[in-house]
């Protein structure tokens, strides 16, 4: 081997070494992560009939902090918001992280603040932080406002008012925004917006039902975008024997408990501008497994015209008919996906 090209091969390695070497101590560097929730304080519970459960709900608008990597022990924590020291608090980290709620009086009204962590003297971390809201009202299909529609993001709550208007402020992505009315389980299921992510505050005007769209996954498609998603009936599903709830894989392998349902019956929205369905698909979603017999229900998979990339929410609205004591009911719901937003 010629000395030139042993001296570029020696040359590579080093720098090589220096990059793992550089990136191992970047990665014991202390640091911090936040999270805010900056909505209002309010609190609420919802019965779930199906599965025996009552959920109670409660919001404190707060700054959740985890640390990593740094030293265990006592350290003092300043939490400093636009210049302002808000908190200042002891903690302790265990293996190395922490993780603390600091409660806010209340919602913060600069919706851009600077948040600066400072730990001891010798570490500070500064967040320029972009705080936005989703708004709108949420209504029936019938067009009758919902009184107080509740608002659940993960750990934030939020409740609108008696017209239907609400607001969630978030901070970060949210995998799902749930909406829901009092009646929730008895005689309407709830709204559900996936991956959620503003980059501003953004107006959705939601309607709820006795159906729900649920797991709405998108991607795209060589000349399409796929659209998968799984429909629930309040009716169906409160139809059975009483004796069954809280058991949940007695329940799924019920006859006619998941609403079957046909290409016509599916609308689907790009920014509240209908577009066509063109492919249709049922699937068997499997659940588990119950006596060696798997348990599925139907899923659906369906393409429309292939959307860009960003900018654009997606709404799927679907029906379905059944027969109760010989009268016919046709439930509705709708679901959201904000993943090209």
């Amino acid at each position: 081997m010629k000395k030139k090209q042993l001296r570029i091969i020696l040359s590579f390695c080093f720098v090589l070494l220096f990059v793992n070497s550089y990136a191992l101590e970047e990665n014991k560097k202390p640091f911090v992560e936040i999270n805010i929730n900056n909505n209002p304080s309010c609190n609420t519970s919802l019965e779930n009939i199906a599965k025996a459960e009552i959920w109670n709900l409660e919001n404190e608008p707060n700054i959740l902090i985890n640390g990593k990597n740094f030293s265990d022990g006592f350290h003092i924590i300043q939490i400093i918001i636009d210049g302002k020291i808000i908190a200042e608090e002891k903690i302790n980290p265990i293996n190395n992280i922490f993780e603390r709620k600091f409660n806010l009086e209340k919602p913060l009204k600069n919706l851009n603040p600077i948040i600066k962590i400072k730990i001891d003297d010798d570490f500070t971390q500064i967040f320029n932080v972009q705080l936005n809201k989703l708004y709108g009202n949420v209504k029936y299909f019938n067009g009758k406002p919902v009184s107080e529609p509740i608002i659940i993001a993960d750990d934030i709550l939020t409740i609108g008012d008696s017209l239907g208007y609400f607001e969630i402020c978030l901070s970060k992505k949210k995998y799902t925004v749930s909406v829901f009315d009092k009646d929730y389980s008895k005689k309407t299921l709830e709204c559900y917006l996936y991956d959620v992510n503003l980059s501003k505050d953004t107006n959705v005007n939601i309607l709820i039902d006795k159906l729900e769209v649920y797991q709405l996954h998108c991607w795209q498609g060589f000349s399409s975008t796929y659209l998968h998603f799984i429909p629930m009936s309040v009716s169906r599903a409160n139809r059975i024997d009483k004796e069954k709830f809280g058991n949940q894989k007695l329940i799924a392998s019920q006859p006619d408990v998941w609403p079957e349902i046909k290409k016509d019956e599916i609308k689907v929205f790009v920014n509240e501008s209908e577009v066509s369905v063109l492919t249709f698909c049922v699937s068997d979603d499997f659940l588990y497994d119950v006596d060696s017999k798997s348990i599925t229900r139907p899923a659906y998979l369906i393409s429309i015209p292939k959307v860009k990339n960003s900018g654009q929410i997606i709404k799927v609205q679907v029906q379905d008919s059944l027969l109760i004591d010989g009268k016919k009911i046709i439930e509705k719901g709708e679901g959201y996906y904000f993943g090209f937003y």
